[in-house]
């Protein structure tokens, strides 16, 4: 809207917001990206502990040891 009121013209708007919206969408998509990472770096931390050290035991465990 603020560029229609200085007399540009009309294309030049729909470009702008092209590249606004397209901006943005490549942020959102390096953030996501980067949680994803995150995520699976931590997954493998607790998928490495699960196989290299024995889970405590669960109270179910203790009531039904035998």
């Amino acid at each position: 809207m603020a560029l229609w009121a200085t007399g540009i013209p009309q294309v030049v708007e729909w470009l702008a917001a092209a590249g606004a919206s397209g901006a943005g969408a490549v942020v959102s998509l390096r953030a996501h990206k980067s949680k994803v990472a995150a995520v699976t770096v931590a997954l493998e931390h607790l998928c490495d502990a699960l196989e290299h050290d024995r889970p405590p035991p669960s109270a179910l465990d203790l009531i039904f040891a035998r």
